[in-house]
């Protein structure tokens, strides 16, 4: 195949302008940022530039359907909030779920406070809201594609190019784990990406849903589960000068 310099990127782990990549004698310089498929990526996968993205989009129409609220009823403003807010935290959040801590409140300070328009209510908690929306949090919607996916895993028979490891243990225990944590080196890193934390979640769901054998059933009962403890960064509890507790 001949490559083709308009639909090449480089980027690289490095801030470094002056890389570039040879292609048909035209120069592919390094960026920090590169946007696939309506995912920006950074150099770093922070997914920072990404999030705030969402955020600014997500906050714009939050403010247009603030002033459009009063000529609505709770029915019509609830349809608003998600076929237009919802929907773009629901955009391959498995690529970028596992972001900082900072981001995610960020994002669920955006989600209390599209709810507070919705349903006019300005007291109750963001807990009490998505009760009364019958929703969870965007982290936790992410948490629950992702059991999807590893539903899906174990299904399959196959395990040419997965992510996730089957445990191919020949002791069978009635809460034996059917995925096994990858060996990571880096603690900031490498148990925040799915391989990690993809069996981790999978051992907190009950074995109730994971002996389903119908995949449709099991989409159906896991939005009623809530991923509580969550063992990733963002979920576990941390303390000023002590670190993350597990």
């Amino acid at each position: 195949m001949i490559g083709n310099a308009d639909k090449c990127q480089l980027i690289v782990n490095k801030a470094d302008n002056t890389m570039f990549l040879n292609v048909r004698n035209e120069a592919i310089f390094n960026s920090e940022t590169s946007k696939i498929l309506g995912v920006t990526f950074d150099n770093l996968l922070t997914f920072a530039p990404h999030i705030e993205k969402l955020c600014k989009t997500a906050s714009l129409k939050i403010s247009a359907l603030a002033r459009m609220s009063g000529f609505l009823n709770k029915s019509k403003r609830r349809r608003l909030m998600n076929a237009f807010i919802k929907c773009h935290f629901s955009y391959c959040p498995l690529v970028w779920m596992f972001h900082s801590r900072a981001l995610e409140r960020k994002i669920n300070y955006l989600h209390e406070r599209c709810l507070r328009i919705v349903y006019s209510d300005y007291i109750s908690s963001f807990e009490e809201l998505l009760k009364s929306d019958k929703s969870s949090t965007f982290h936790q919607r992410a948490v629950q594609f992702l059991a999807v996916e590893l539903f899906k895993e174990k299904l399959n028979e196959s395990d040419e190019g997965k992510i996730f490891i089957k445990n191919k243990s020949k002791i069978k225990t009635r809460k034996r784990n059917s995925f096994r944590a990858r060996v990571v080196e880096s603690e900031l890193n490498g148990k925040s990406s799915l391989a990690y934390l993809g069996p981790k979640i999978w051992s907190t769901i009950p074995e109730s849903l994971k002996n389903l054998t119908d995949l449709k059933e099991f989409k159906k009962k896991i939005k009623q589960w809530r991923p509580s403890p969550c063992p990733c960064r963002n979920c576990r509890m941390h303390i000023q000068g002590v670190g993350f507790i597990e």
